[in-house]
């Protein structure tokens, strides 16, 4: 399932709650594919839910380049730290990085002279060969604010 194209569709109900369901093709499938289907499915969906479709999308898997043999000893997955940056939106973007090197903290502040990190933040702030990230809701990500050590289960 790891590899596998996930497609997910996101309903509404008639109190603004919303949930996922998710639907999985093989890693070879294509965009067009899952697009062709997506087309089908959606109406047979609706018909047998009470929910509105507000969104679709679909997740491919990427190959991992440079991968680490083995992970750091020490850092579980959940003690990470809290990104945050602002956007020319209401709110600022907040990205959760997972079992962050001790390393890189100040206490349980991001250290945010550290070469490693500012390396970071430029790629989410500036985009790498010409993609540049969003906030998710299409605004640009235009500056680091703060990072923080956080603990999630």
């Amino acid at each position: 399932m790891a590899d596998d194209v996930a497609m997910s569709v996101k309903g509404v109900d008639f109190n603004a709650k919303s949930k996922t369901t998710l639907v999985f093709f093989p890693n070879a499938t294509t965009l067009a594919a899952v697009q062709a289907y997506a087309t089908a499915f959606a109406p047979l969906y609706e018909a047998i839910v009470e929910a509105k479709i507000t969104e679709m999308n679909v997740n491919f898997p990427l190959t991992v380049p440079n991968g680490k043999a083995n992970p750091g000893a020490g850092v579980r997955i959940n003690e990470g730290a809290d990104f945050s940056y602002d956007t020319p939106g209401r709110y600022n973007f907040g990205l959760w990085v997972p079992a962050i090197k001790l390393a890189k903290l100040s206490g349980d502040t991001i250290n945010a002279a550290d070469a490693d990190i500012i390396a970071f933040n430029n790629a989410i702030v500036g985009g790498l060969g010409g993609t540049l990230p969003t906030d998710g809701y299409g605004l640009d990500v235009n500056l680091f604010l703060k990072g923080r050590f956080a603990y999630r289960k």
